[in-house]
C-alpha cells in the first residue's frame, strides 16, 4: 500500500492551485470574445453574468455602455482581431497592411482605446471578420511581381485558402493530410461539434 503522507497536499495549497488553474482556463476561454463586432460596431465585454444570461459591454464608437443578452452575442457577433493577428493569419508583413490602409485599398477599421486614466493611452486597430476577408480578397486579386505578358494575375502562394482562413476566423482546427507519395499537405476539415 502506498504511503499517503507523500501524496497528500494541504487543503490550502490544493484549493489555491485549483483556483489558479480554473482562473487561467476561464481567462483563456473568454479572451477569444473579449472584443467583438455587432452590427458594425466594436464592443468590449466588461462583465458577463452567465446565470442571468446578460453581458455588460462598452461601445467604442460613442463611449456608451450597452447591455446585451449573452447568448445573442455568442450567436450574432463577429470576433475582433488585432493588427498583428491579421498579419499572422494572412502571412503578410505589417508594413504591407499599413500600406494598404494608407493607399485606401481597404477601409480604416475601428479602434479600441484605453479607458483607464492612470494607464498609458493606446489606440489600436481592431479588424472584424468581414474586414479580414476583404483584405484576403485584395491580396488574392493583386498581382505580385513584374507584369506578365498574358496579363494574368500571379497569386501569392503563401496566403491561406479561403477555407483555411474561415477556419482560423471561427477558431476551428484545420487538419492536414500528408500524401505519402508526393509529400504535399492537403487540408481536411472536421465538422465543429456543437
Amino acid at each position: 500500500m502506498p504511503d499517503l503522507r507523500q501524496t497528500m497536499v494541504p487543503a490550502k495549497t490544493r484549493w489555491k492551485g485549483f483556483h489558479e488553474m480554473a482562473g487561467r482556463k476561464g481567462k483563456a476561454a473568454s479572451q477569444s470574445l473579449r472584443y467583438f463586432y455587432l452590427n458594425g460596431d466594436l464592443y468590449h465585454i466588461d462583465r458577463i453574468d452567465r446565470h442571468q444570461n446578460l453581458a455588460d459591454t462598452f461601445r467604442y464608437k460613442d463611449g456608451a455602455r450597452v447591455g446585451f443578452i449573452w447568448s445573442d452575442i455568442r450567436r450574432n457577433s463577429q470576433r475582433a482581431f488585432r493588427f498583428i493577428e491579421v498579419c499572422r493569419m494572412l502571412n503578410i508583413h505589417r508594413d504591407t497592411l499599413t500600406s494598404y490602409l494608407n493607399k485606401g485599398l481597404i477601409k480604416e477599421p475601428q479602434r479600441m482605446y484605453s479607458r483607464k486614466k492612470n494607464v498609458k493611452p493606446y489606440n489600436q486597430r481592431m479588424f472584424s471578420e468581414d474586414e479580414v476577408l476583404d483584405i484576403w480578397e485584395l491580396i488574392m486579386h493583386t498581382h505580385r511581381g513584374r507584369p506578365r505578358a498574358d496579363g494574368r494575375i500571379t497569386h501569392r502562394t503563401d496566403v491561406p485558402t479561403k477555407g483555411e482562413l474561415m477556419a482560423m476566423l471561427k477558431d476551428n482546427e484545420v487538419l492536414y493530410y500528408k500524401d505519402p507519395l508526393t509529400g504535399e499537405f492537403s487540408p481536411v476539415w472536421k465538422a465543429p461539434e456543437w
